[in-house]
Protein backbone atom coordinates (compact mmCIF):
# COMPACT_ATOMS: atom_id res chain seq x y z
CA UNK A 1 0.00 0.00 0.00
CA UNK A 2 1.71 3.45 -1.01
CA UNK A 3 1.48 6.21 1.57
CA UNK A 4 0.05 9.30 0.88
CA UNK A 5 0.75 12.97 2.12
CA UNK A 6 -2.59 14.16 4.70
CA UNK A 7 -2.61 18.33 5.42
CA UNK A 8 -4.20 18.54 7.98
CA UNK A 9 -4.82 22.00 9.87
CA UNK A 10 -4.45 20.81 13.81
CA UNK A 11 -7.59 21.54 15.43
CA UNK A 12 -8.42 20.54 19.06
CA UNK A 13 -10.23 17.21 20.05
CA UNK A 14 -13.23 16.01 18.04
CA UNK A 15 -15.91 14.44 20.71
CA UNK A 16 -18.59 12.57 18.88
CA UNK A 17 -19.91 14.95 16.22
CA UNK A 18 -19.12 18.34 17.61
CA UNK A 19 -16.21 20.28 16.47
CA UNK A 20 -14.19 22.81 18.62
CA UNK A 21 -11.91 24.84 16.05
CA UNK A 22 -8.35 26.41 17.00
CA UNK A 23 -6.16 27.91 14.44
CA UNK A 24 -2.84 26.19 14.72
CA UNK A 25 -0.27 25.45 12.24
CA UNK A 26 -0.44 22.84 9.16
CA UNK A 27 1.49 19.85 10.31
CA UNK A 28 2.05 16.68 7.12
CA UNK A 29 2.09 13.84 8.28
CA UNK A 30 2.80 10.20 6.74
CA UNK A 31 0.04 7.25 6.60
CA UNK A 32 -0.75 4.37 4.77
CA UNK A 33 -4.84 4.78 3.42
CA UNK A 34 -5.50 1.29 5.38
CA UNK A 35 -3.90 2.84 8.64
CA UNK A 36 -7.33 3.81 10.69
CA UNK A 37 -5.60 4.39 14.20
CA UNK A 38 -2.92 6.31 15.62
CA UNK A 39 -0.29 3.74 17.06
CA UNK A 40 2.57 3.31 18.31
CA UNK A 41 3.82 1.22 14.99
CA UNK A 42 2.54 4.73 13.15
CA UNK A 43 4.80 6.62 15.58
CA UNK A 44 7.37 5.20 14.52
CA UNK A 45 7.15 6.02 10.77
CA UNK A 46 7.61 9.39 11.43
CA UNK A 47 10.99 8.26 12.10
CA UNK A 48 11.94 10.71 9.23
CA UNK A 49 10.61 13.59 11.37
CA UNK A 50 11.67 12.99 15.01
CA UNK A 51 14.03 10.23 14.67
CA UNK A 52 11.48 7.68 16.74
CA UNK A 53 13.64 4.08 17.63
CA UNK A 54 11.59 1.22 19.44
CA UNK A 55 13.85 -0.42 22.08
CA UNK A 56 11.47 -2.54 24.02
CA UNK A 57 8.25 -3.77 24.33
CA UNK A 58 7.60 -4.39 20.39
CA UNK A 59 4.62 -6.47 21.28
CA UNK A 60 2.88 -3.32 22.20
CA UNK A 61 3.17 -2.10 19.16
CA UNK A 62 -0.13 -2.03 18.20
CA UNK A 63 -1.35 -0.19 21.17
CA UNK A 64 -3.73 2.73 20.34
CA UNK A 65 -2.62 6.33 21.21
CA UNK A 66 -5.43 8.35 22.48
CA UNK A 67 -3.82 11.58 23.99
CA UNK A 68 -0.06 12.63 24.96
CA UNK A 69 0.98 13.73 28.67
CA UNK A 70 4.76 15.16 29.41
CA UNK A 71 5.73 13.38 32.64
CA UNK A 72 9.01 14.08 34.53
CA UNK A 73 7.13 14.31 37.78
CA UNK A 74 6.22 10.50 38.60
CA UNK A 75 3.48 11.79 41.27
CA UNK A 76 1.12 12.93 38.07
CA UNK A 77 0.90 8.85 37.54
CA UNK A 78 -2.11 8.53 39.59
CA UNK A 79 -3.82 10.88 37.35
CA UNK A 80 -3.45 8.86 33.86
CA UNK A 81 -7.01 7.44 32.44
CA UNK A 82 -5.25 4.90 29.88
CA UNK A 83 -4.34 5.42 26.00
CA UNK A 84 -1.76 7.77 26.59
CA UNK A 85 1.44 8.85 24.48
CA UNK A 86 4.39 9.47 27.79
CA UNK A 87 6.78 12.27 26.54
CA UNK A 88 9.97 12.13 29.31
CA UNK A 89 13.45 13.54 29.54
CA UNK A 90 14.20 11.14 32.30
CA UNK A 91 15.04 13.93 34.51
CA UNK A 92 13.24 12.30 37.64
CA UNK A 93 15.00 8.45 36.76
CA UNK A 94 18.47 10.31 36.95
CA UNK A 95 17.74 11.92 40.55
CA UNK A 96 16.12 9.08 41.79
CA UNK A 97 17.61 5.83 40.06
CA UNK A 98 15.27 3.64 42.49
CA UNK A 99 12.16 4.63 40.46
CA UNK A 100 13.07 2.77 37.69
CA UNK A 101 12.01 -0.33 39.08
CA UNK A 102 8.44 -0.03 39.00
CA UNK A 103 7.98 2.72 36.45
CA UNK A 104 7.25 0.59 33.69
CA UNK A 105 4.75 -1.65 35.40
CA UNK A 106 3.26 1.49 36.70
CA UNK A 107 2.60 2.99 32.97
CA UNK A 108 1.15 -0.34 31.84
CA UNK A 109 -1.08 -0.94 34.87
CA UNK A 110 -2.55 2.65 33.94
CA UNK A 111 -2.90 1.27 30.39
CA UNK A 112 -1.10 3.60 28.65
CA UNK A 113 0.00 3.33 25.25
CA UNK A 114 4.01 3.52 25.75
CA UNK A 115 6.92 5.51 26.76
CA UNK A 116 9.32 8.49 24.75
CA UNK A 117 12.62 9.20 26.14
CA UNK A 118 14.76 12.50 24.96
CA UNK A 119 17.88 10.44 25.64
CA UNK A 120 21.38 12.26 26.26
CA UNK A 121 19.07 15.32 28.40
CA UNK A 122 19.27 13.41 31.77
CA UNK A 123 19.81 9.45 30.62
CA UNK A 124 22.53 8.26 28.11
CA UNK A 125 20.95 5.06 27.96
CA UNK A 126 17.61 3.21 29.01
CA UNK A 127 18.17 1.39 32.53
CA UNK A 128 17.85 -2.60 31.46
CA UNK A 129 15.55 -3.37 34.28
CA UNK A 130 12.97 -1.32 32.55
CA UNK A 131 14.00 -2.84 28.98
CA UNK A 132 13.82 -6.17 30.73
CA UNK A 133 10.15 -5.15 32.27
CA UNK A 134 9.00 -4.07 29.18
CA UNK A 135 9.83 -6.56 26.87
CA UNK A 136 8.10 -8.82 29.14
CA UNK A 137 4.76 -6.60 29.81
CA UNK A 138 4.66 -5.79 25.84
CA UNK A 139 5.04 -1.92 26.78
CA UNK A 140 6.79 -0.26 24.12
CA UNK A 141 9.65 2.12 25.09
CA UNK A 142 10.80 4.50 22.13
CA UNK A 143 13.78 6.60 22.46
CA UNK A 144 14.80 10.22 20.72
CA UNK A 145 17.26 12.41 20.31
CA UNK A 146 17.52 15.40 22.87
CA UNK A 147 16.74 17.83 20.19
CA UNK A 148 13.25 16.77 19.37
CA UNK A 149 10.12 18.99 20.55
CA UNK A 150 8.56 17.42 22.47
CA UNK A 151 5.10 20.61 21.58
CA UNK A 152 5.58 19.41 18.11
CA UNK A 153 5.32 15.91 18.66
CA UNK A 154 2.10 16.50 20.69
CA UNK A 155 1.17 18.41 17.51
CA UNK A 156 1.85 15.64 15.13
CA UNK A 157 -0.06 13.26 17.47
CA UNK A 158 -2.98 14.88 17.65
CA UNK A 159 -3.29 15.89 14.16
CA UNK A 160 -3.23 12.04 13.63
CA UNK A 161 -5.78 11.46 16.64
CA UNK A 162 -7.98 14.20 14.90
CA UNK A 163 -7.88 12.32 11.49
CA UNK A 164 -9.00 9.44 13.22
CA UNK A 165 -12.16 10.66 14.42
CA UNK A 166 -13.06 12.05 11.75
CA UNK A 167 -12.36 8.84 9.87
CA UNK A 168 -14.48 7.44 12.52
CA UNK A 169 -17.58 9.94 12.35
CA UNK A 170 -17.18 9.64 8.56
CA UNK A 171 -17.51 5.32 8.67
CA UNK A 172 -20.17 5.85 11.95
CA UNK A 173 -22.57 8.28 9.64
CA UNK A 174 -21.96 5.50 6.77
CA UNK A 175 -23.18 3.33 9.08
CA UNK A 176 -26.40 5.04 10.46
CA UNK A 177 -27.09 6.03 5.92
CA UNK A 178 -26.84 2.26 5.33
CA UNK A 179 -28.90 0.99 8.64
CA UNK A 180 -31.65 3.75 8.24
CA UNK A 181 -32.06 3.17 4.45
CA UNK A 182 -32.39 -0.19 4.50
CA UNK A 183 -34.89 -0.59 7.56
CA UNK A 184 -38.59 -0.18 5.77
CA UNK A 185 -41.35 2.15 7.16
CA UNK A 186 -43.24 -0.83 9.04
CA UNK A 187 -40.17 -2.33 10.20
CA UNK A 188 -40.61 -4.98 12.78
CA UNK A 189 -37.68 -6.37 15.61
CA UNK A 190 -36.61 -8.86 13.84
CA UNK A 191 -35.90 -6.46 10.56
CA UNK A 192 -33.77 -4.28 12.55
CA UNK A 193 -32.10 -7.12 14.18
CA UNK A 194 -31.39 -8.17 10.79
CA UNK A 195 -30.29 -5.20 9.63
CA UNK A 196 -27.45 -4.77 12.62
CA UNK A 197 -25.90 -7.56 11.60
CA UNK A 198 -25.70 -6.57 8.07
CA UNK A 199 -24.38 -3.20 8.92
CA UNK A 200 -22.06 -4.31 11.21
CA UNK A 201 -20.80 -7.74 10.09
CA UNK A 202 -21.15 -9.17 13.32
CA UNK A 203 -24.32 -11.95 14.10
CA UNK A 204 -26.44 -11.20 16.94
CA UNK A 205 -28.98 -12.14 19.61
CA UNK A 206 -31.30 -10.69 21.76
CA UNK A 207 -32.35 -12.47 24.96
CA UNK A 208 -34.78 -11.71 27.71
CA UNK A 209 -33.92 -10.32 30.97
CA UNK A 210 -32.97 -14.10 32.61
CA UNK A 211 -30.96 -14.54 29.35
CA UNK A 212 -32.96 -17.13 27.68
CA UNK A 213 -32.89 -16.51 24.17
CA UNK A 214 -35.60 -14.62 22.25
CA UNK A 215 -34.21 -13.82 18.70
CA UNK A 216 -31.62 -14.15 16.69
CA UNK A 217 -29.88 -12.91 13.41
CA UNK A 218 -29.27 -15.19 10.15
CA UNK A 219 -25.89 -15.26 11.36
CA UNK A 220 -26.40 -16.61 14.98
CA UNK A 221 -28.47 -19.60 14.49
CA UNK A 222 -24.94 -22.26 14.24
CA UNK A 223 -23.73 -20.02 17.06
CA UNK A 224 -25.64 -20.21 19.55
CA UNK A 225 -29.12 -22.94 18.78
CA UNK A 226 -29.22 -25.66 21.21
CA UNK A 227 -32.33 -28.04 21.67
CA UNK A 228 -31.95 -28.88 25.11
CA UNK A 229 -31.73 -25.41 26.34
CA UNK A 230 -32.92 -21.94 25.85
CA UNK A 231 -30.05 -20.24 26.92
CA UNK A 232 -27.86 -19.27 23.75
CA UNK A 233 -24.35 -19.65 25.72
CA UNK A 234 -23.17 -22.80 28.16
CA UNK A 235 -25.16 -22.25 31.42
CA UNK A 236 -22.25 -21.13 33.38
CA UNK A 237 -21.11 -18.12 31.08
CA UNK A 238 -25.35 -17.20 31.15
CA UNK A 239 -24.79 -17.26 35.01
CA UNK A 240 -21.58 -15.13 35.20
CA UNK A 241 -23.20 -12.10 32.98
CA UNK A 242 -26.19 -12.23 35.00
CA UNK A 243 -24.14 -12.16 38.43
CA UNK A 244 -22.06 -9.77 36.98
CA UNK A 245 -24.85 -7.38 35.90
CA UNK A 246 -26.60 -7.96 39.46
CA UNK A 247 -23.02 -6.52 40.95
CA UNK A 248 -22.64 -3.16 38.83
CA UNK A 249 -25.79 -2.45 36.37
CA UNK A 250 -22.99 -2.46 33.21
CA UNK A 251 -23.75 -0.98 30.19
CA UNK A 252 -21.33 -3.32 28.08
CA UNK A 253 -19.26 -5.42 29.26
CA UNK A 254 -16.70 -8.54 26.66
CA UNK A 255 -16.64 -11.98 27.31
CA UNK A 256 -14.52 -14.29 25.52
CA UNK A 257 -15.54 -13.68 21.52
CA UNK A 258 -18.79 -11.69 22.69
CA UNK A 259 -19.73 -7.83 23.37
CA UNK A 260 -22.77 -7.54 25.45
CA UNK A 261 -24.79 -4.93 26.17
CA UNK A 262 -27.71 -4.47 28.31
CA UNK A 263 -30.92 -3.34 27.32
CA UNK A 264 -32.89 -1.43 29.38
CA UNK A 265 -36.13 1.50 29.66
CA UNK A 266 -36.40 3.46 32.83
CA UNK A 267 -34.10 1.46 34.77
CA UNK A 268 -36.03 -1.58 33.83
CA UNK A 269 -33.92 -4.68 32.32
CA UNK A 270 -35.38 -5.80 29.02
CA UNK A 271 -32.49 -7.98 27.97
CA UNK A 272 -29.37 -8.20 26.62
CA UNK A 273 -28.18 -8.16 23.09
CA UNK A 274 -25.09 -9.86 22.12
CA UNK A 275 -22.74 -9.60 19.56
CA UNK A 276 -21.30 -12.55 18.08
CA UNK A 277 -17.33 -13.73 17.09
CA UNK A 278 -16.26 -10.23 17.88
CA UNK A 279 -12.36 -11.36 18.52
CA UNK A 280 -12.46 -10.62 14.66
CA UNK A 281 -12.27 -7.35 15.17
CA UNK A 282 -15.41 -5.66 17.02
CA UNK A 283 -13.55 -1.63 17.07
CA UNK A 284 -14.78 1.38 18.62
CA UNK A 285 -16.93 2.56 15.75
CA UNK A 286 -18.99 -0.51 16.37
CA UNK A 287 -19.17 -0.01 19.73
CA UNK A 288 -20.56 3.44 19.51
CA UNK A 289 -22.84 2.70 16.92
CA UNK A 290 -23.95 0.18 18.81
CA UNK A 291 -25.02 1.57 22.31
CA UNK A 292 -26.16 4.73 19.88
CA UNK A 293 -28.85 2.12 18.33
CA UNK A 294 -29.88 0.57 22.27
CA UNK A 295 -32.65 2.77 22.64
CA UNK A 296 -34.20 1.61 19.33
CA UNK A 297 -33.80 -1.72 20.51
CA UNK A 298 -35.73 -0.92 23.64
CA UNK A 299 -38.53 0.13 21.63
CA UNK A 300 -38.92 -2.17 18.65
CA UNK A 301 -38.49 -5.04 21.98
CA UNK A 302 -41.28 -3.13 23.93
CA UNK A 303 -44.07 -2.70 20.85
CA UNK A 304 -43.08 -6.65 19.72
CA UNK A 305 -43.75 -7.30 23.64
CA UNK A 306 -47.36 -5.08 23.34
CA UNK A 307 -47.73 -6.98 19.72
CA UNK A 308 -46.86 -9.85 20.96
CA UNK A 309 -49.25 -10.04 23.73
CA UNK A 310 -52.35 -8.63 21.88
CA UNK A 311 -51.78 -11.36 18.86
CA UNK A 312 -51.39 -13.73 21.85
CA UNK A 313 -54.81 -12.52 23.81
CA UNK A 314 -56.73 -12.80 20.20
CA UNK A 315 -55.18 -16.00 18.93
CA UNK A 316 -55.89 -17.26 22.96
CA UNK A 317 -59.72 -16.64 22.70
CA UNK A 318 -60.30 -18.08 19.21
CA UNK A 319 -58.25 -21.17 20.00
CA UNK A 320 -60.75 -21.63 23.47
CA UNK A 321 -63.69 -21.09 21.48
CA UNK A 322 -63.26 -23.45 18.33
CA UNK A 323 -61.96 -26.05 20.80
CA UNK A 324 -64.81 -25.75 23.03
CA UNK A 325 -67.49 -26.25 20.35
CA UNK A 326 -68.85 -22.88 20.60
CA UNK A 327 -68.37 -21.43 17.13
CA UNK A 328 -70.19 -22.22 13.90
CA UNK A 329 -68.21 -24.02 11.22
CA UNK A 330 -68.21 -20.30 9.04
CA UNK A 331 -66.93 -18.41 12.25
CA UNK A 332 -64.17 -21.04 12.50
CA UNK A 333 -63.23 -20.85 8.84
CA UNK A 334 -63.38 -16.88 8.99
CA UNK A 335 -61.26 -17.22 12.45
CA UNK A 336 -58.78 -19.75 10.89
CA UNK A 337 -57.96 -17.36 7.99
CA UNK A 338 -57.59 -14.55 10.64
CA UNK A 339 -54.95 -16.68 12.81
CA UNK A 340 -53.35 -18.74 9.74
CA UNK A 341 -55.06 -21.88 11.22
CA UNK A 342 -55.33 -24.83 9.31
CA UNK A 343 -58.43 -27.09 10.03
CA UNK A 344 -57.51 -29.17 7.32
CA UNK A 345 -53.90 -30.28 8.03
CA UNK A 346 -52.99 -33.28 10.12
CA UNK A 347 -53.18 -32.02 13.52
CA UNK A 348 -52.13 -33.68 17.17
CA UNK A 349 -53.93 -32.25 20.21
CA UNK A 350 -51.68 -32.12 23.74
CA UNK A 351 -52.53 -30.67 26.94
CA UNK A 352 -50.10 -30.46 29.74
CA UNK A 353 -50.69 -29.74 32.92
CA UNK A 354 -48.23 -28.98 35.49
CA UNK A 355 -47.93 -30.05 39.30
CA UNK A 356 -48.73 -27.24 40.83
CA UNK A 357 -49.24 -27.16 44.57
CA UNK A 358 -52.86 -27.08 45.85
CA UNK A 359 -51.98 -24.18 47.28
CA UNK A 360 -49.96 -22.38 44.68
CA UNK A 361 -51.63 -18.75 43.54
CA UNK A 362 -52.37 -17.79 40.28
CA UNK A 363 -49.62 -15.44 39.71
CA UNK A 364 -47.04 -18.53 40.53
CA UNK A 365 -48.93 -20.47 37.96
CA UNK A 366 -48.66 -17.90 35.24
CA UNK A 367 -45.07 -17.28 35.74
CA UNK A 368 -44.62 -21.05 35.69
CA UNK A 369 -46.82 -20.63 32.45
CA UNK A 370 -44.33 -18.30 30.80
CA UNK A 371 -41.66 -20.51 31.55
CA UNK A 372 -42.98 -23.14 29.37
CA UNK A 373 -44.57 -20.66 26.82
CA UNK A 374 -40.70 -19.48 25.89
CA UNK A 375 -39.66 -23.89 26.03
CA UNK A 376 -42.49 -23.80 23.30
CA UNK A 377 -41.91 -21.69 21.33
CA UNK A 378 -38.00 -22.71 21.46
CA UNK A 379 -39.06 -26.34 20.70
CA UNK A 380 -41.59 -25.32 17.74
CA UNK A 381 -38.59 -23.51 15.96
CA UNK A 382 -36.30 -27.00 16.17
CA UNK A 383 -39.19 -29.34 14.24
CA UNK A 384 -40.91 -29.02 11.28
CA UNK A 385 -44.88 -28.10 12.45
CA UNK A 386 -46.78 -25.10 13.07
CA UNK A 387 -48.09 -24.76 16.95
CA UNK A 388 -50.60 -22.82 18.77
CA UNK A 389 -50.59 -22.83 22.19
CA UNK A 390 -52.51 -20.98 24.98
CA UNK A 391 -53.12 -21.73 28.78
CA UNK A 392 -55.85 -21.89 30.81
CA UNK A 393 -55.78 -21.61 34.41
CA UNK A 394 -54.50 -25.09 35.01
CA UNK A 395 -53.67 -26.06 31.24
CA UNK A 396 -51.76 -25.39 28.48
CA UNK A 397 -53.13 -26.31 25.05
CA UNK A 398 -50.93 -26.96 22.32
CA UNK A 399 -52.15 -27.76 18.77
CA UNK A 400 -49.07 -29.06 16.45
CA UNK A 401 -49.89 -28.63 12.88
CA UNK A 402 -48.47 -31.15 10.00
CA UNK A 403 -47.91 -30.92 6.13
CA UNK A 404 -46.77 -34.47 6.14
CA UNK A 405 -49.36 -37.62 5.13
CA UNK A 406 -47.13 -40.18 6.75
CA UNK A 407 -48.30 -40.85 10.40
CA UNK A 408 -45.28 -42.12 11.09
CA UNK A 409 -43.39 -38.87 10.48
CA UNK A 410 -46.10 -36.81 12.38
CA UNK A 411 -46.08 -39.35 15.33
CA UNK A 412 -42.14 -39.22 15.31
CA UNK A 413 -42.33 -35.96 15.17
CA UNK A 414 -44.82 -35.14 18.39
CA UNK A 415 -43.24 -37.81 20.29
CA UNK A 416 -39.88 -36.08 20.15
CA UNK A 417 -41.65 -32.67 21.00
CA UNK A 418 -43.71 -34.05 23.64
CA UNK A 419 -40.67 -36.27 25.46
CA UNK A 420 -38.32 -33.15 25.28
CA UNK A 421 -41.08 -31.16 26.62
CA UNK A 422 -41.13 -32.98 29.80
CA UNK A 423 -37.55 -33.70 30.11
CA UNK A 424 -37.37 -29.81 30.33
CA UNK A 425 -40.23 -29.88 32.59
CA UNK A 426 -38.83 -32.18 34.97
CA UNK A 427 -34.82 -29.91 34.55
CA UNK A 428 -35.61 -26.60 34.76
CA UNK A 429 -39.25 -25.77 35.17
CA UNK A 430 -41.69 -27.90 36.98
CA UNK A 431 -42.77 -31.19 36.89
CA UNK A 432 -46.33 -31.93 34.58
CA UNK A 433 -48.30 -34.77 33.58
CA UNK A 434 -49.22 -35.00 29.16
CA UNK A 435 -52.69 -36.09 27.43
CA UNK A 436 -52.00 -36.79 23.69
CA UNK A 437 -54.72 -37.22 21.11
CA UNK A 438 -54.36 -38.99 17.65
CA UNK A 439 -53.87 -37.69 14.43
CA UNK A 440 -57.24 -35.55 13.66
CA UNK A 441 -58.05 -33.54 10.67
CA UNK A 442 -61.28 -31.46 9.54
CA UNK A 443 -63.26 -28.74 11.40
CA UNK A 444 -65.63 -30.57 12.35
CA UNK A 445 -62.31 -33.23 14.54
CA UNK A 446 -61.57 -29.71 16.25
CA UNK A 447 -63.47 -30.48 19.63
CA UNK A 448 -62.24 -34.01 19.64
CA UNK A 449 -58.60 -33.67 19.72
CA UNK A 450 -59.59 -31.31 22.51
CA UNK A 451 -61.61 -33.44 24.26
CA UNK A 452 -58.81 -36.87 23.36
CA UNK A 453 -56.25 -35.03 24.81
CA UNK A 454 -57.95 -33.86 27.90
CA UNK A 455 -59.70 -37.38 28.28
CA UNK A 456 -56.31 -39.03 28.22
CA UNK A 457 -54.63 -37.12 30.70
CA UNK A 458 -57.53 -37.62 33.05
CA UNK A 459 -57.76 -41.22 32.53
CA UNK A 460 -53.85 -41.80 32.42
CA UNK A 461 -53.32 -40.01 35.94
CA UNK A 462 -55.96 -42.32 37.44
CA UNK A 463 -54.74 -45.65 35.91
CA UNK A 464 -51.08 -44.87 35.51
CA UNK A 465 -50.04 -42.09 37.81
CA UNK A 466 -46.25 -43.22 37.37
CA UNK A 467 -46.30 -42.32 34.05
CA UNK A 468 -46.56 -38.80 32.93
CA UNK A 469 -47.26 -38.99 28.96
CA UNK A 470 -50.51 -40.65 28.08
CA UNK A 471 -51.10 -41.28 24.42
CA UNK A 472 -55.45 -41.75 24.12
CA UNK A 473 -54.43 -44.54 21.78
CA UNK A 474 -53.07 -46.53 24.50
CA UNK A 475 -56.23 -46.92 26.34
CA UNK A 476 -58.66 -46.89 23.76
CA UNK A 477 -61.21 -49.82 25.44
CA UNK A 478 -60.86 -47.62 28.58
CA UNK A 479 -61.96 -44.47 27.17
CA UNK A 480 -65.30 -46.74 25.55
CA UNK A 481 -66.38 -47.74 28.91
CA UNK A 482 -65.59 -44.38 30.38
CA UNK A 483 -67.98 -42.49 28.38
CA UNK A 484 -70.65 -44.59 30.18
CA UNK A 485 -72.30 -43.20 33.56
CA UNK A 486 -70.39 -44.62 36.26
CA UNK A 487 -73.55 -46.22 38.28
CA UNK A 488 -75.39 -46.64 34.76
CA UNK A 489 -77.81 -50.55 34.20
CA UNK A 490 -74.56 -51.02 31.59
CA UNK A 491 -72.43 -50.61 33.76
CA UNK A 492 -73.94 -53.30 37.09
CA UNK A 493 -74.99 -55.73 33.96
CA UNK A 494 -71.48 -56.14 32.67
CA UNK A 495 -69.61 -56.06 36.00
CA UNK A 496 -72.24 -58.78 37.53
CA UNK A 497 -70.75 -61.24 35.49
CA UNK A 498 -67.75 -61.22 37.25
CA UNK A 499 -69.07 -61.60 40.93
CA UNK A 500 -68.78 -65.36 41.54
CA UNK A 501 -65.20 -65.02 40.66
CA UNK A 502 -64.74 -62.33 43.26
CA UNK A 503 -67.01 -64.16 45.61
CA UNK A 504 -65.16 -67.28 45.54
CA UNK A 505 -61.53 -65.44 45.88
CA UNK A 506 -62.34 -63.87 48.88
CA UNK A 507 -63.83 -66.89 50.47
CA UNK A 508 -61.00 -69.32 49.26
CA UNK A 509 -57.95 -65.98 49.30
CA UNK A 510 -57.26 -67.89 45.53
CA UNK A 511 -56.60 -65.29 42.42
CA UNK A 512 -59.06 -66.63 39.97
CA UNK A 513 -59.96 -62.74 38.77
CA UNK A 514 -56.56 -62.05 38.07
CA UNK A 515 -56.21 -65.17 36.01
CA UNK A 516 -59.01 -64.49 34.09
CA UNK A 517 -57.54 -61.47 33.06
CA UNK A 518 -54.40 -62.40 32.52
CA UNK A 519 -55.73 -65.12 30.26
CA UNK A 520 -58.27 -62.94 27.94
CA UNK A 521 -55.01 -59.90 27.66
CA UNK A 522 -52.66 -62.80 26.44
CA UNK A 523 -54.97 -64.14 23.84
CA UNK A 524 -56.54 -66.87 25.59
CA UNK A 525 -52.82 -68.28 25.45
CA UNK A 526 -52.05 -71.00 28.49
CA UNK A 527 -48.57 -70.77 27.45
CA UNK A 528 -47.92 -66.99 28.07
CA UNK A 529 -50.52 -66.54 30.73
CA UNK A 530 -48.79 -69.17 32.97
CA UNK A 531 -45.33 -67.28 32.35
CA UNK A 532 -46.61 -63.89 33.14
CA UNK A 533 -48.45 -65.96 36.40
CA UNK A 534 -45.48 -67.38 37.34
CA UNK A 535 -47.27 -70.74 37.84
CA UNK A 536 -47.03 -74.02 35.90
CA UNK A 537 -48.90 -74.74 32.83
CA UNK A 538 -50.62 -77.83 34.56
CA UNK A 539 -52.25 -74.83 37.54
CA UNK A 540 -53.02 -72.63 34.57
CA UNK A 541 -55.44 -75.32 33.08
CA UNK A 542 -56.58 -76.29 36.74
CA UNK A 543 -57.84 -72.57 37.35
CA UNK A 544 -59.54 -72.39 34.07
CA UNK A 545 -61.48 -75.10 35.22
CA UNK A 546 -62.49 -73.40 38.07
CA UNK A 547 -63.49 -70.39 36.45
CA UNK A 548 -65.80 -72.18 33.75
CA UNK A 549 -67.18 -74.04 36.83
CA UNK A 550 -68.16 -70.96 38.03
CA UNK A 551 -68.57 -69.01 35.10
CA UNK A 552 -71.39 -71.64 33.50
CA UNK A 553 -72.95 -68.81 31.27
CA UNK A 554 -70.13 -68.18 29.59
CA UNK A 555 -67.60 -70.05 26.87
CA UNK A 556 -63.98 -69.44 26.83
CA UNK A 557 -63.43 -70.17 23.65
CA UNK A 558 -66.65 -68.07 22.42
CA UNK A 559 -65.06 -64.62 21.22
CA UNK A 560 -68.38 -62.61 21.42
CA UNK A 561 -68.51 -64.21 25.41
CA UNK A 562 -64.75 -63.00 26.07
CA UNK A 563 -65.27 -59.99 24.44
CA UNK A 564 -68.50 -59.63 27.62
CA UNK A 565 -65.78 -60.39 30.31
CA UNK A 566 -62.91 -58.35 29.12
CA UNK A 567 -64.95 -55.21 29.20
CA UNK A 568 -66.52 -56.37 32.38
CA UNK A 569 -62.54 -56.27 33.90
CA UNK A 570 -61.78 -52.77 32.39
CA UNK A 571 -65.67 -51.12 34.00
CA UNK A 572 -64.55 -52.98 37.14
CA UNK A 573 -61.13 -51.46 37.08
CA UNK A 574 -62.80 -47.70 36.30
CA UNK A 575 -65.18 -48.35 39.09
CA UNK A 576 -62.97 -49.10 41.59
CA UNK A 577 -60.01 -46.79 41.17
Amino acid sequence: MCPVHIVIPYFCVLRTLQIYYIYINYIIIEREVTDMNTTISWLEKQASTFGFKLVAGKKGSSNTITGVNIMDNPDTIRFLVGGELILSTGYFLKEDPSLCQDFIKELHYKRCAGLVIALKRYLNEIPQNMINDANQLGFPILIVSYESNFSQISRIVYASILQDELMDADRLYKMYHKFNSSLSHEHSLVDVLNNIEKVTGFPLILTNETFELLYYSPGAFNLCHHEDTLLPFEKKLCEDILSTFACNRFEVITRFDKVIFSLTSESRLLGFICFLNTATGFNSILYNFAYSILPLIAIETINEQIRQETSRQGQNSFLRNMLSGELTESEIKLQCEIYGFSPFANRICIVLQPDFHIDTAQDEKNQIFDQYTHYIKHLSSLHQCTVYHYHDDNNIIILMLFTSDSQQKIYETAYKYIEKLAEQAANGILSCHIGVSEILTGITTLKSSYYEALQSLSLGRRLEPEKNIYHYSDNLLYHLVAELPTQSYINESYVRHLYPLIHFDEEHHTDLLTTLYVYLKNDCSIKDSSTELFIHRNTMASRLDKITELLPDFDLNNFEDKTILYIAFHISKLINI
